[in-house]
């Protein structure tokens, strides 16, 4: 250990020690009269006494005793940086302890302990002795980065820090949602609140088992595996938090009536296809005498586990929604992220930062992510399965997988299919260097092998409209009408499709701006849509996608048989923020935009564009959620 390393640690643990006993010495200056006391102390009080005092007796013993010896500050430094070796394991847990003292220390600051009940007064009073346990962490992670500061680099150190602080947020926000812990409650707490939300970890780490198997033959060391995790992991993080922090800002954080999924799951359990007791009708289909959800059943599906665990009234469709939101974040990045390997594009990976910062604040997806009714669940977990099939398709994966994902995604939206095209552009682009006699081969064999498991979907799409409404092809969409209001007369007149709605679907799409509103001083926006270039302006780049091959045509075609679906569609997307049908065709237009915004720094006009989409669509929030100017 250099003699100037030795410097520090010897004058950090004498300051840590004297933080100890000033917190103890302000500890001891409070005394009250009464029989409820010891020494002149309350229970609580004295507890916190005797706890800091053995902590600080035992750090300082043992600092002393391991400074007494010749090499001394090396082998103290050795057992602290030993501490947090085991794959960041005790790193993150002393972590853990700082953000959470943090956390606590702001609740009470700011005045919403009162929210948190018994633990909350308690926290008021021990605000002020949390501080110096406080430091022990930070002197721990101190000496590990000296120790091993060419071990790890910057991104592991977010990855360490936002697992934790999305940790804490999680815990704290329950908390503070649940409105106070008593002892009684703990239990009733545990399995209503935090268990489900945190069973969906559980589900992140199988994913990750599997992008080891998609990705061992792909990347050429076993460490490139864990740059992909790593990086992986750091976006789905932040996501996650900024979602979670978007439903606090607020206020939305509780499953609406019209979320569905949950009563539909609770129903399959029990061999139902039907609602029973439904709190809200609209879009519900009426049939021989039951409430059915016309919409095919993937959501459902998805929420089947915590439905047989902790019971369908206990689902929160909102942290149900921003796990795959930020999934899908996740997910773009990494499809950005390989397209850039394949050097199919010039981004770098600041680049694909910035355009899945685009895709995930910058678009409908924002608000979309932490709606939690039926038709954004839809939407979110239909894009989830695109994405994943377009990541097997680029990582070479066997056709079949690809087309199982693009089928669950089809359960979810039917016309979410309309995608398979851009599937196809990515597997045409990537043998399209072969000799004509294998060219060919593999062409028909990756056609065969992914459109066998979407016949199956499809196939048991129409058992499931049978098994309801008697008819394969019978969605349960015509019975729903009488539940829509807007746009009624006109659907009952030319039905679902018809080029009748054509000019108004452009008008809303593409030129559907806001309106000053006098009342609030502001603008507002159209409830029954606004322009995708509003929402998001940095859809303008997409005229340079011009670049012919197999790629740019797939995507293009993908996208126009979505834009010649949602024109000829009835509805523009009825009561929402901007466009939301936008994001069905969202993934093949980020990679053309990964395309042609890709370059080793992205411009400053492009980037003055995201910004300004991530502004339109914080207002977005505001507007949609608590009514904001509206």
């Amino acid at each position: 250990m250099p003699e100037k390393q030795g410097a520090k640690l010897k004058s950090l643990i004498v300051l840590n020690i004297l933080l100890g006993m000033a917190a103890i010495m302000l500890l001891l200056q409070v005394r009250k009269d009464g029989g409820n006391t010891l020494l002149g102390y309350s229970p609580s009080r004295l507890g916190i006494i005797i706890a800091e005092t053995f902590t600080l007796m035992l750090f300082t013993g043992f600092a002393m005793q391991a400074l007494k010896k010749v090499r001394a500050p090396e082998n103290f430094t050795n057992w602290l940086a030993k501490l947090p070796m085991s794959s960041h394991i005790t790193l993150t847990l002393v972590v853990f302890f700082l953000f959470s003292a943090i956390g606590l220390i702001a609740i009470a600051l700011t005045g919403r302990w009162e929210k948190l009940g018994i633990l909350g007064i308690f926290i008021q009073r021990a605000t002020p002795f949390m501080l110096w346990p406080g430091t022990i962490p930070i002197l721990l992670f101190f000496y590990y980065h000296i120790k091993h500061e060419d071990g790890w680099d910057k991104t592991t150190l977010i990855s360490i820090g936002m697992t934790n602080l999305l940790a804490v947020f999680m815990l704290l926000d329950t908390l503070l949602r649940t409105q106070g812990l008593g002892v009684k409650r703990l239990k009733l707490l545990v399995l209503n609140e935090i268990l489900p939300d945190f069973a969906w970890i559980g589900i992140l780490l199988a994913i990750i088992v599997i992008l080891h198997k998609l990705s061992k033959n792909s990347l050429p060391t076993r460490a490139g595996f864990y740059v992909v995790i790593r990086n992986g992991l750091t976006v789905f993080l932040i996501s996650t938090l900024i979602y979670l922090t978007s439903t606090t800002v607020v206020g939305h954080y509780h499953t609406g009536e019209q979320a569905y999924a949950p009563d539909l799951a609770a129903a399959l359990l029990e061999g139902k296809t039907y609602l029973e007791n439904s709190a809200s009708t609209v879009d519900l289909t009426y049939s021989n005498g039951h409430w059915y959800v016309p919409y095919p059943p993937l959501v459902a599906l998805l929420m089947l586990p915590q439905a047989a665990l902790f019971g369908s009234d206990n689902i929160n469709t909102v942290s149900f929604s921003i796990f795959f939101a930020s999934l899908n974040m996740t997910l773009v990045f990494m499809m950005l992220e390989k397209l850039k390997n394949l050097g199919w594009t010039n981004a770098s990976t600041n680049t694909n930062v910035w355009l899945t910062a685009l895709f995930g604040v910058g678009t409908i997806h924002w608000y979309l992510a932490i709606w939690g009714e039926v038709w954004p669940l839809n939407q979110l977990t239909a894009t989830t399965f695109v994405l994943i099939a377009t990541l097997l398709t680029l990582y070479g994966r066997p056709a079949w997988l690809a087309g199982l994902s693009l089928g669950l995604a089809i359960l979810a939206r039917p016309h979410i299919g309309l995608t398979y095209p851009f599937l196809f552009g990515i597997f045409y682009n990537s043998v399209n260097n072969l000799e004509f006699s294998k060219h060919w081969k593999l062409m028909l064999k990756w056609l065969v092998s992914s459109t066998a498991p979407l016949a199956l979907t499809v196939a048991g799409i129409f058992w499931y409209n049978n098994l309801r409404f008697g008819s394969p092809l019978d969605f349960g969409y015509n019975a729903s009408l009488i539940n829509i209001g807007l746009f009624k007369d006109e659907l009952i007149t030319y039905g679902q499709f018809n080029p009748h709605f054509i000019l108004r679907n452009l008008q809303v799409m593409i030129l559907g701006f806001p309106k000053w509103n006098s009342a609030c001083g502001f603008f507002s926006a159209n409830e029954t849509g606004m322009s995708a270039f509003v929402t998001t302006p940095a859809l303008i780049y997409l005229y340079r996608a011009r670049k012919m091959n197999s790629l740019t045509i797939g995507a293009w075609v993908t996208v126009s048989l979505f834009l010649i679906t949602l024109l000829l569609h009835y509805s523009t997307g009825a009561m929402q923020f901007g466009y939301r049908f936008l994001l069905d065709l969202l993934t093949p237009i980020m990679a053309l935009l990964g395309l042609t915004l890709g370059s080793a720094k992205i411009s400053l006009s492009a980037r003055a564009l995201i910004l300004t989409g991530i502004l339109v669509n914080y207002w977005g929030l505001w507007w949609f959620f608590s009514h904001w100017c509206r």
